[in-house]
């Protein structure tokens, strides 16, 4: 899923943390780890900040194409 929409934040939720796990997770992309059980204010805090992340991530590409200096810049490479 990451793959085909990579500007949306993954959290992944155990019940079987350990460090490797967490360490792998985030190496595959994961925004964010969260272990079980969780405290539901936590998870909260989590998905607002991923959101926000997300629609950074957006809002980013979105500016990154529709910037004029850098259409002009594509069309002049080689």
């Amino acid at each position: 899923f990451k793959a085909k929409v990579p500007e949306i934040p993954v959290i992944i939720m155990t019940a079987f943390a350990t460090v490797e796990t967490a360490v792998e997770a985030m190496k595959a992309g994961a925004f964010d780890y969260l272990k079980k059980p969780f405290d539901p204010e936590e998870l909260e805090v989590m998905v607002q900040h991923a959101a926000e992340h997300g629609a950074l991530l957006r809002e980013n590409r979105e500016s990154r194409f529709s910037s004029p200096c850098i259409s002009a810049r594509r069309r002049s490479s080689p």
